[in-house]
């Protein structure tokens, strides 16, 4: 059915000798004036429309208006010609003439035959505003033909194509009435514009607005292709022509494989995005046929018939504002892990000791080293979060971070730093035999007296690990061990769950911010209340197949909250790499071409032992932001 089509519209189009066809070149076809715009009956495809072979994703939905408060909140039109025409270059000033409230659609397509950089295109049918000039044009052939009843192709390319590759954008009438803009890449458009066209003009129900499908055939076709250039190194070249090192195309040929063998297996995966007045819901379920790679085999093995750690969670107090509990096996999903990298820069200054000793407690705070785990969150004073962990041998694998930390030196290295000076063991009088506290990082008593008070308590947070039988206890907060203390009486968490899920999460905005460390910021509080909950169940279907179904209910408060914070993150992350190069520059001029500052570790997300290690590290003067160096 898709050829077919496909051929229809190449023939009309291809066969059309004049490009600048005029109405009066198209003698017996309909005539139209630009009153008959938005007002006939949309004329579809006879026949059922399949889904074309190439597409990796298909998309449809309604009311783009509720799903642009989530990118840009402010005036729908106005933020649409912003945004559209980075979709869809073709569309240029018609993005203000897109409908906000009507149904929509798009198909992510993959091109024909075998690439080695294969270009995906992307089709979207936008619904038009009534009355819109574009279709008035389309009707009276301004610059148009009609290549099928009621479907407009530009007579001429669009001057804004760019790159090379044409994306223009016909029009369409819509069912019942109505009209829309297809607009993709040339190719993609011809071979997709008729399910765009039936998908656009049918929206989901109930309050869904985006109904997503991912295809995994055209990608198994794009994956084993990619596969097999990195497997054979051939055409490929770094962007100034030299060879990609062996290290980075090792790791992009671990990564294309562990996806070619998931999508290999993967049946089907679908996800709605409903939204309410008071939430976001996303749905989402996907279905594995089989496992027959290893990466399939360690996904379902990892978490097929396991449960969340619902009884580590139940230890936790009930004061916690947000909480995760996951029974995830991460020891079995190994195969689909990147190995974590030592910091070249920690030990290029501080020397291995200080690497091992790192790497040696952030294995126990990573959620990449126990399965059954329950982290709580309390978000006051500083903020703290406290995670209970079954593990076997909890008390050896304490007794090695205290060895490694007996290992660092404490005698200057040639970058003129003393690596034992980055961190501190505390003491922990009346804890359980086994316990140990340390913090990364100069003392916060050295630090300069301008220091906002959130960067210096988050500086002044220590870990604490205390080891009980077959349990890890870490807390990460100012004074842990007054915390554990605190643990041992008081009214339990009481989670209400339904079902077995393999892992779920209460998360307020605040919650998450101190989970990963971000310090508060008081002209931005975030809600300690609107949570976003969810979980993800895994069970068995077939011989070897599995059955994956996630659920998120979020608040629309909290959604904002969370993309105003990663905003500021993300600025706050670009202005310490703009003062690190400064520093970095500063330091070799002022002490040779070897000059380093000693630097701290990063951190690679989630709870961990980081902060800034050194007064170097803060913007100066008075923490206020630099311009970028010129």
């Amino acid at each position: 059915m898709r050829t077919r089509w496909r051929a229809l519209a190449l023939s009309l189009v291809v066969g059309c000798t004049n490009r600048n066809a005029t109405p009066a070149a198209d003698a017996g076809q309909p005539r139209a004036t630009p009153a008959d715009a938005g007002t006939a009956a949309a004329t579809p495809p006879a026949g059922p429309v399949e889904t074309p072979s190439g597409a990796l994703l298909t998309v449809r939905g309604r009311a783009l208006r509720k799903i642009l408060n989530l990118i840009a909140p402010g005036p729908a039109g106005a933020v649409l010609g912003q945004f559209a025409p980075q979709f869809s270059p073709g569309i240029g000033e018609h993005g203000i003439e897109v409908d906000p409230d009507a149904a929509w659609a798009a198909v992510m397509m993959a091109p024909e035959g075998e690439s080695p950089n294969p270009r995906l295109g992307l089709v979207v049918a936008w619904p038009l505003r009534a009355g819109a000039q574009v279709a008035a044009d389309a009707q009276a052939r301004r610059n148009f033909r009609e290549v099928s009843p009621g479907v407009y192709e530009p007579s001429e390319a669009p001057r804004d194509a760019g790159a090379g590759e044409e994306q223009p954008c016909w029009v369409a009438r819509r069912r019942p009435v109505g009209w829309m803009l297809l607009c993709g890449p040339r190719e993609s458009l011809r071979a997709s514009w008729a399910y765009a066209l039936r998908q656009g003009s049918e929206a989901p129900a109930d309050d869904v607005v985006a109904d997503a499908t991912v295809r995994p055939e055209p990608l198994r076709r794009i994956l084993a292709t990619q596969l097999a250039n990195l497997q054979t190194g051939a055409g490929l070249r770094m962007p100034d022509g030299g060879a990609i090192p062996r290290a980075e195309l090792e790791a992009a040929r671990h990564g294309v494989q562990n996806s070619k063998q998931l999508m290999d297996d993967l049946a089907g995966l679908h996800a709605t995005l409903t939204v309410d007045q008071e939430q976001y819901r996303i749905h989402a379920e996907g279905d594995f046929a089989h496992a027959t790679g290893e990466s399939s085999r360690a996904l379902l093995g990892a978490t097929v018939g396991r449960r969340a750690a619902l009884d580590l969670l139940r230890t936790l107090p009930a004061g916690v504002q947000g909480w995760l509990a996951m029974g995830v096996d991460m020891r079995a999903l190994s195969p689909l892990l990147a190995p974590t990298a030592s910091d070249p820069q920690m030990l290029r200054v501080l020397g291995p000791e200080m690497v091992r000793l790192h790497e040696a407690a952030q294995g126990l705070i990573d959620f990449r080293r126990a399965g059954d785990r329950a982290v709580g969150i309390v978000t006051e004073n500083g903020g703290s979060v406290i995670q209970v962990a079954r593990m076997p041998n909890a008390t050896d694998a304490v007794a090695q971070v205290r060895t490694a930390a007996a290992a660092v030196p404490r005698t200057p290295r040639a970058s003129g730093a003393v690596p034992a000076s980055y961190f501190q063991l505390l003491p922990v009088p009346g804890l359980p035999p086994g316990s140990l506290r340390i913090r990364m990082g100069q003392d916060p008593a050295r630090l300069p007296p301008n220091v906002p008070a959130a960067v210096r308590q988050l500086m002044s947070r220590s870990v604490l690990f205390v080891p009980t039988g077959d349990r890890l206890t870490l807390l990460e907060a100012q004074d842990p061990a007054a915390q554990y203390r605190a643990l041992q009486t008081g009214a339990r968490l009481d989670p209400q769950l339904t079902g077995d899920p393999v892992a779920a999460l209460h998360l307020t905005p605040a919650s998450f911010a101190s989970l990963i460390g971000a310090p508060a910021d008081p002209e931005a509080p975030l809600s300690a209340t609107d949570a976003i909950d969810g979980t993800l169940t895994a069970a068995r279907s077939g011989d070897d197949g599995a059955h994956f179904v996630l659920d998120l209910r979020a608040p629309i408060t909290a959604v904002g909250q969370l993309l105003g914070l990663v905003g500021r993150i993300q600025q706050a992350q670009a202005q310490a790499e703009v003062e690190q190069r400064r520093a970095q520059a500063a330091a070799r001029a002022a002490q040779g071409p070897q000059g380093r500052r000693p630097g701290g570790p990063g951190r690679p997300g989630g709870p961990s032992l980081w902060g800034p290690s050194s007064p170097e590290q803060l913007p100066e003067p008075n923490f206020q932001l630099r311009p970028p160096p010129p």
